[in-house]
């Protein structure tokens, strides 16, 4: 817990002193709850006469990223991502309540953006300033949007080595990263494109709990979010591109094999007719005592089979 005053930045201040620190001196106190239980949410309702809808969306973590106005504060809920040590993409939801004189985030996971927050903060404690409450609300915020940057950066070279592999033999392997990836991008997508609608409501001028300061920033985070919509849509294109073009060389492949086939199966029934014309019992057949009939026979299936060969060669058959 944090709380700003007069420009001195306090780490000592105890839960249970929440309410009377809020709002006091113009000062801005910002409390961070990891993993809250019922009874934390109880209380942190309690303390800062929170609304019941919004404290039952805690209790629901999967939300949508929205922006909820109530009567005394406005709840925010972002969603933090980061990939798991399997490289699989792992979604946090972030609510953030703003209120008078109280920034309040509450999180399940581990968030490292909140976390970079809070260092950068206490090393320079007028970092806030002069409007630390709108800022701080503007800048947990910034610090969300801003980490999908570096994951989107991983993500890209991800899928060059997709498009490098794909003409040089496409393996099981590679399509399961492929389809994973995309699946991914499609759930980066899902959290990313709706804090455009959230941060252009934060940039209204009508809002108690934000200001009008912050506005020219919020709308900075629109065009931020903007981008990575387009970034995210754009990769899902090469994705898609990369996954036609595997499954036409797939086809093209198999096409080469199955005119192949019917080749190969013209040569080898060649030497099964010619076997099975000298093959037969009758006793007037015109080469039956010919003491050159079997070399005759051979040489005639070799150059038939020859015959065949050369012509499927030049048809590109084989």
């Amino acid at each position: 817990m944090l709380c700003y005053r007069a420009g001195v930045l306090r780490t000592d201040v105890p839960f249970d002193a929440v309410d009377g620190e809020v709002g006091v001196d113009g000062g801005i106190l910002w409390l961070d709850i990891e993993h809250p239980d019922a009874a934390t949410l109880d209380r942190l309702q309690e303390e800062l006469q929170l609304h019941p809808l919004a404290i039952q969306d805690l209790r629901l973590p999967h939300q949508r990223p929205k922006v909820d106005e109530y009567d005394g504060h406005t709840m925010v809920v972002l969603f933090a991502v980061r990939l798991t040590h399997r490289r699989r993409l792992h979604l946090s939801q972030v609510a953030i309540f703003a209120g008078p004189g109280y920034i309040v985030t509450v999180h399940r996971d581990p968030v490292p953006a909140l976390a970079s927050v809070r260092e950068r903060w206490l090393a320079n404690p007028r970092l806030m300033d002069p409007h630390p409450h709108e800022l701080l609300l503007y800048r947990i915020c910034a610090a969300l949007v801003e980490a999908y940057f570096p994951l989107l950066d991983m993500f890209d070279g991800r899928i060059e080595h997709i498009e490098d592999r794909l003409f040089r033999g496409f393996d099981r392997a590679l399509l399961q990263e492929l389809l994973m990836l995309r699946r991914d991008l499609t759930e980066l997508r899902r959290v990313v494109a709706p804090p455009r609608d959230v941060f252009t409501a934060l940039a209204r001028h009508d809002d108690p709990n934000v200001g009008g300061f912050v506005a020219p920033y919020f709308l900075d985070l629109v065009d931020l979010t903007l981008r990575l919509t387009d970034t995210i849509d754009t990769m899902r294109e090469r994705l898609s591109t990369a996954l036609d073009s595997h499954l036409t060389l797939q086809n093209n492949a198999l096409n080469e094999t199955m005119k192949r086939l019917p080749a190969l199966t013209v040569i080898f029934t060649i030497p099964m007719i010619v076997t099975g014309i000298y093959g037969m019992n009758f006793d007037n057949m015109p080469e039956l005592r010919w003491e050159f009939g079997y070399p005759f026979a051979f040489l005639l299936g070799a150059v038939a089979i020859g015959a065949a060969v050369w012509i499927f060669k030049r048809r590109d058959w084989l």
